[in-house]
C-alpha cells in the first residue's frame, strides 16, 4: 500500500500557507527504500515468512507475514509513487 502523510507545522488556522504543508511519499511495501517494489523486497518478505515482525513485510497488521502479505507486495510492484 502506498500513502500521501500529510503533517501541519504550526498552529491550525482557517488560511493554510502551502508552504507550511509537509508532504512525505512512503510506499510500504518498498522495505529495502530504493524507492521501487522489487526482487530485493521480495526476498526480504520470504525471509519473514510466518513470523510476526510488528510492521513490514505483515502489511495487512494481523500479526503474521503471509499470503495477504505477499499479494499486497505484487499488488505494488514496480516504481513507488
Amino acid at each position: 500500500m502506498c500513502y500521501i502523510r500529510f503533517e501541519m507545522i504550526g498552529e491550525l488556522t482557517t488560511e493554510v500557507d502551502i508552504d507550511d504543508i509537509v508532504f512525505e511519499m512512503s510506499c510500504e511495501a518498498d522495505l529495502d527504500g530504493n524507492g521501487i517494489v522489487g526482487i530485493n523486497d521480495f526476498l526480504d518478505l520470504l525471509s519473514q515468512w510466518g513470523s510476526g515482525p510488528g510492521g513490514p513485510p505483515d502489511f495487512d497488521g494481523n500479526g503474521t507475514v503471509g499470503p495477504e502479505d505477499f499479494w499486497e507486495l505484487l499488488d505494488n510492484w514496480g516504481p513507488c509513487p
